[in-house]
């Protein structure tokens, strides 16, 4: 890195340094401060070490030149990042410094967008400093690696510090990933799957696995796997069951994924299609491995503006990811049960369409609309309880909570067997 540049970055850490402290102290000074204010001035405190460590490794590397020298040198580089954070955090330190003493009536004109934005810029920041000085730290462990490489003990210890850093860095990308992800995707119906599973019977619903259709639709060329049901024949149970089949199938694949969404009419302001998309998306990636550029372009311009994704944007994402894949599963439980919102079913399937022939998509609903029962009735199974699995759920229920009753009495077992299971047919 040149002197001037040197120069350059040191002064703008510095001035990021003396902006941060400043909203520490002018915080500090306000009287029952706002918790928003609080934890945002909690969020400056917290990235004055990093600041000062940057700092203290840009006088470091001044005469030096490499790959970590390089990605320090971008963080003073055409979008100026530091410089852009160091006005804004002076802007809100002038607004507060107005508001002190004030008590529980301070206005202090700092809106709750604005400390968002900001936010999501020192996230950014401090993601690219932990980045730069790890590629410094790596490239000075390189070095001595290759200089202690006639040692074989040192060389040895050597290897295992690179090994830990390594391990850390992977974890703090892991950890960034997972925070993006979950942002992307607020929604997850992991306990769904997982407490739908825990209620089944064991060896219930495992009939579909053997059907024919869903045969022909698991391993064929892709499609749309509609299966229709009455309310209690366990639609939710076989959804659940296909899932759970699907994933441990193809646990060991890198190239097929499965995805499940459940939907629930009393969730209909947070199952919007964007949301049910995102979710499809988030099940298909890993925080272990790189997210896209595309990924997180639509993180941050989203965080820049304080805004949430669009449907279109989600679904850029889920079809990019898709096309990475030779096939993915997509189950959807009860969309009858989706929200009556005017043309939210029908856009939650026309995008589900859009993605074959590698995505495999099965439906379970109620009744099917008029286009899709059209359209993939020869593709449909029908739900309905089968005496066998009556018989396997009647008598693992009876024996939990009759114990001291059907124990002593078989015939009362049996009895009462017979009777469920005769009042079940038909559903």
């Amino acid at each position: 890195m040149d002197p001037i540049t040197a120069v350059g970055l040191a002064a703008s850490v510095v001035q990021l340094i003396a902006a941060a402290g400043q909203i520490a102290q002018c915080v500090n000074d306000i009287v029952e401060a706002p918790k928003e204010l609080l934890a945002f001035a909690e969020e400056a405190s917290n990235m004055l070490s990093l600041l000062y460590r940057l700092k203290n490794r840009v006088q470091e590397v001044k005469d030096q030149n490499g790959p970590g020298v390089d990605r320090l040198t971008t963080l003073g580089g055409n979008n100026r990042l530091l410089d852009q954070l160091s006005v804004a955090l002076k802007r809100i330190a002038d607004k507060l410094a107005g508001a002190k003493r004030i008590g529980k009536r301070v206005l202090w004109r700092l809106h709750k967008k604005e400390i968002l934005e900001i936010l999501a810029t020192m996230e950014r920041l401090k993601s690219l400093i932990n980045i730069a000085l790890q590629d410094n730290v790596e490239s000075m462990v390189r070095t001595i690696l290759r200089d202690t490489s006639s040692v074989p003990g040192l060389s040895q210890g050597i290897s295992g510090i690179k090994a830990s850093i390594d391990e850390q860095a992977s974890q703090a990308e892991a950890d960034h990933n997972r925070r993006i992800i979950e942002w992307l995707s607020p929604l997850s119906f992991s306990a769904i799957q997982k407490d739908t599973l825990q209620k089944r019977e064991n060896g219930t619903s495992t009939w579909i696995l053997e059907d024919p259709r869903f045969k022909q639709w698991s391993v064929g060329g892709g499609g749309v796997l509609c299966c229709q049901g009455i309310p209690g024949s366990g639609k939710t149970i076989i959804a659940s069951v296909v899932t759970n089949h699907l994933t441990h199938l193809y646990s060991e694949s890198e190239d097929t994924k499965v995805a499940c969404v459940y939907c629930r009419h009393n969730e209909k302001d947070l199952q919007s299609p964007a949301n049910m998309i995102a979710s499809l998306w988030r099940q298909l990636v890993s925080p272990r491995k790189p997210l896209s550029r595309d990924v997180r372009e639509t993180y941050i311009t989203n965080q820049d503006q304080g805004t949430r994704p669009t449907l279109d944007e989600v679904f850029g994402l889920l079809e990019a990811e898709v096309k990475q894949l030779s096939k993915v599963f997509m189950i959807v439980d009860a969309l009858d049960e989706y929200s009556p919102e005017p043309g939210f079913r029908q856009v939650l399937t026309e995008k589900l369409a859009k993605l074959r022939p590698e995505a495999h998509v099965m439906i379970t609903s109620r009744n099917f609309e008029d286009d899709l029962a059209e359209e993939y009735s020869s593709h449909g199974v029908q739900i309905s309880a089968r005496e066998k699995d009556l018989h396997i759920y009647v008598t693992g229920r009876t024996q939990r909570e009759l114990r001291r009753h059907v124990l002593r009495d078989k015939e009362l077992m049996a009895a009462i067997s017979e009777k469920i299971i005769d009042r079940a047919k038909g559903m």
